[in-house]
């Protein structure tokens, strides 16, 4: 877990288990690390609480080692962000903790978690239904939301612990509370354990044991996905928000931002198991953690994309929202939403706004009218400088517009529909228009009234490129690409 000369912030609740994690690492001599005791008072129990902490600091004074502390209202904070006591409690005791750790630039946070502990949370999260995850409990060097913390005593019981303080002869308190049924943990501590280690006098091994298992499992069941990660989420369909800056392991996107646009059919050929643990990573990705999202959850996300409806949108904790159409799906924010927007672009050269970024230009002789979906070669004679870009809005149903190689006029719905543009896709497309008339719908089609006759004569043309990732349709088949820089 520990290097040589290690910076280690150790949680000192006064307890026994964390006064031997304490006393644990001092014993490491050979390692030369530099430890710095944290306390940190709740506001729950008084002055039982003030006793402690100032056991902890005596405690600290005693070994010749730093020691800070802090306090919470931890009532207050349960209301406010609508946490149990319990969640609320760790929260704010693990971001007091965490900021003692960046204060003394220490690499790790050690706590007192035991093999009692290991096997209470097994049983407890067991009974709230826990996925594969979830039953893996605490890990013994950091994990999820904890990274950073290690738990040396994890694989050992309560019962060692307190033979080796009586060892060193050293002295701890009790929390009180520890004593009152109150939480669930407690209650699986005083009654349901008891009457399990009838059946299994080893049931603390046992259930550790099995943590250890299904957290090898999970592991490779993380690996799998994000090694499958991209086959879902292809890198250059991933998102039109991932951000430069904000490229990860899994191969794009953001970290608790943006959005992932994926492939139903490669999410569909995934077993069940694999299916759940990559939309798991994208609901991470996109949320930043995973905090009020369940097994339940994931899978009615799961169920959701790989059933019969062709189209639609579920909501998950925390503003997050699935939804698929026509063989695509997305994983976003609901704040992320496409605002309606309309920009005016007065004359040729580089425009960036917000929504869509462009390049604008005249084209002369010897240009060669490409295929690209990303570049209009639009016919100069037609166009008529301020020129708009906009999204396609709910509002502009019933603007029409001719689609190039067509001798009839259609509305941009109708032909977002026969281009089977997913819903949730539609409103980034970038429309151009001129005089009040659609030029181009951007990486979809030219309007046919605007389209540069004469091949590669040139001569006159107006030529947009899109800069950034855009989507674009042909054929009526769903094609991808990406234009980042105009060459």
């Amino acid at each position: 877990m520990v290097e040589r000369g290690d910076a280690v912030v150790v949680a000192v609740s006064g307890g026994p288990d964390s006064v031997a994690c304490l006393h644990a690492l001092l014993d490491l001599k050979e390692y030369e690390l530099g430890i710095t005791v944290a306390h940190f008072n709740h506001g729950l129990r008084g002055k039982e609480a003030q006793r402690d902490a100032e056991f902890t600091e005596e405690l600290a004074a005693r070994l010749g080692l730093e020691f800070e502390y802090g306090e919470g209202d931890t009532t207050r904070y349960s209301l406010k962000s609508k946490l149990s006591m319990e969640e609320a409690a760790r929260d704010l005791r693990y971001e007091f903790i965490d900021g003692v750790r960046k204060k003394h630039r220490a690499r790790w946070i050690a706590t007192g978690h035991t093999l009692n502990d290991q096997a209470e949370t097994v049983l407890m999260r067991l009974l709230r239904g826990s996925g594969l995850r979830g039953l893996a409990a605490m890990r013994p060097v950091g994990g999820g939301a904890r990274e950073g913390v290690i738990r040396p005593l994890i694989e050992v019981s309560r019962l060692r612990i307190l033979d080796y303080l009586k060892h060193k002869k050293e002295v701890w308190i009790e929390d009180s509370t520890n004593l009152k049924a109150d939480f669930l943990r407690n209650r699986i501590r005083l009654h349901v354990m008891p009457l399990l280690e009838r059946l299994n006098p080893s049931l603390n091994y046992t259930l550790g044991k099995t943590a250890s298992i299904l957290r090898l499992t999970s592991e490779f069941m993380e690996n799998e996905a994000r090694a499958r990660f991209v086959d879902v989420f292809p890198g250059e369909i991933q998102s039109l928000r991932g951000g430069e800056k904000g490229v990860d392991e899994m191969g794009g996107g953001t970290a608790g931002g943006g959005e992932f646009i994926g492939d139903v059919r490669a999410l569909r050929a995934l077993h069940g198991a694999l299916r759940y643990e990559v939309l798991r990573l994208a609901i991470k990705k996109v949320k930043g953690d995973l905090r009020r999202i369940a097994f339940d959850h994931v899978d009615a996300v799961d169920t959701f994309l790989i059933g019969p409806k062709v189209s639609g949108e579920i909501d998950l904790p925390a503003d997050i929202i699935a939804a698929k159409g026509y063989g695509l799906f997305v994983i976003m924010k609901d704040g992320l939403k496409p605002q309606d927007y309309a920009h005016r672009i007065p004359s040729p050269g580089s425009w960036s706004f917000p929504e869509v970024e462009c390049d604008v230009g005249e084209g002369g002789e010897g240009i060669d009218v490409s295929n690209d979906p990303f570049t209009a070669f639009l016919d100069g004679s037609r166009v008529r400088f301020p020129i708009e870009v906009r999204n396609f809005g709910e509002g502009d149903r019933g603007i029409r517009f001719q689609p190039l190689g067509m001798e009839h006029h259609k509305t941009l719905k109708r032909f977002m529909v026969d281009s089977k543009v997913p819903r949730f896709l539609r409103s980034r497309i970038p429309v151009f228009m001129s005089g009040g008339e659609v030029m181009w719908v951007g990486g979809l089609r030219v309007d046919e009234r605007f389209k540069l006759d004469g091949g590669e004569k040139g001569k006159g043309a107006i030529i947009i490129r899109l800069k950034r990732p855009v989507y674009h349709f042909s054929g009526g088949v769903y094609k991808v690409g990406i234009k980042r820089e105009a060459d």
